[in-house]
This record gives C-alpha cells, sequence and structure tokens, in this order.
C-alpha cells in the first residue's frame, strides 16, 4: 500500500469531516485520524503518527466504538514490528494504546479514561 497516497486521502478526509458536525461525524474524524497515523508509520514518521492521535486521546470511553478500537489495532501492530520497537517514542506510542485499548474493569482504580 502507498502510503503517501493513505496519507493524502486521510488528510483530505480530515478536512471535509472537520467541516461537518454532530457525534457520528465526530467519531468518523477521529477514525481517520487513527488512519492517518497508520499511514504516516508506513512511512516511519512516529512523530507525525503521535501528532495525528492527539484527539483520539480526548474521546471519552463511553463514545468510544468499535471501528476506533480496531483502527488503533492496526496502529499497535505497526508499533509492534521489530523497526518500530526499537525507537523509544514509537514504544511510548505503543504503551499509549494499550493503555487506550484496556477495558477499564482491569485497570487500576483512578486510572480510567
Amino acid at each position: 500500500k502507498d502510503p503517501e497516497l493513505s496519507i493524502r486521502h486521510a488528510r483530505t478526509a480530515i478536512s471535509l469531516y472537520q467541516d461537518v458536525h454532530g457525534r457520528d461525524w465526530n467519531l468518523r474524524l477521529h477514525e481517520t485520524h487513527t488512519d492517518l497515523a497508520a499511514a504516516l508509520l508506513l512511512r516511519g514518521d512516529v512523530s507525525g503518527a503521535e501528532t495525528a492521535l492527539a484527539d483520539v486521546w480526548t474521546v471519552t470511553r463511553d463514545l468510544r466504538r468499535e471501528n476506533l478500537y480496531r483502527r488503533l489495532r492496526r496502529v499497535r501492530g505497526l508499533l509492534a514490528d521489530a523497526r518500530m520497537r526499537r525507537i523509544p517514542p514509537a514504544r511510548s506510542l505503543r504503551e499509549r494504546i494499550d493503555d487506550y485499548l484496556t477495558p477499564p474493569w482491569t485497570q487500576p482504580s483512578g486510572q480510567h479514561t
């Protein structure tokens, strides 16, 4: 898959979604930010992926949906690649995704997101 084409498509979709209001569109915007993060990782851009995911972390647990989780698991899989495991910021991002994906009933009290 061509990361540059994926990046362009994700950025176009983000700009379109930002013009639309409503809960469902807002969730799609966050999902598309996750797609952008995956495409940036395919290019090796960990910093760009971190930036793309910044707004995703703000989605409260009650608004998260399976599509968002599935996309984040894909990003996590890219970060688990042997090449990425040696990059400290990639490890940190992978850990942040792990925390985000952890069901609330398995987190210590006071760490719910």
